[in-house]
């Protein structure tokens, strides 16, 4: 991938909004991100034609949660790769997110590093969870 990597980030939360932005662009210069507040306005943003090579979104936002936002992009057929970032790291959601498509998952708590490998993966169409998620999530499944 060559010249800038576009992220479009959407999170409800401004200050939270503002500080995943300015991490992000502590993680490498390539990367260019453009906020929304507003779900829904990241959407139309998508059907105006913006073009991003990542999205990475809040779970819990009271306009449109994180499941509608994979919902209705998949309805308009975008295949901008997404990975959710939340404060909710319980294994419920997290299992619906990446059914429904989603490349990642990273809980709000871990430290920017983290995010950086989730990053990469999901540019490199890799689904990402931290060490302590895969394990929780290996465990369920072999459970009945």
């Amino acid at each position: 991938m060559t010249g800038a990597i576009k992220i479009l980030l959407v999170d409800d939360h401004r200050m939270f909004l503002e500080g995943l932005g300015a991490v992000i662009g502590t993680l490498g210069e390539r990367f260019e991100t453009t906020s929304f507040s507003s779900p829904r306005a990241a959407v139309s943003a998508i059907e105006d034609g913006e073009n991003y090579d990542l999205i990475i979104s809040d779970l819990v936002m009271e306009e449109m949660n994180g499941v509608a936002l994979i919902q209705a992009l998949q309805a308009r057929r975008c295949s901008t790769p997404i990975l959710i970032v939340s404060g909710i790291d319980t294994l419920p959601p997290i299992e619906k997110v990446l059914r429904l498509g989603a490349m990642g998952f990273v809980p709000k708590s871990a430290p920017k590093e983290t995010l950086h490998m989730a990053i990469n993966a999901a540019l490199a169409r890799e689904v990402f969870l931290p060490e302590e998620l895969w394990s929780v999530l290996e465990t369920s499944q072999i459970s009945p």
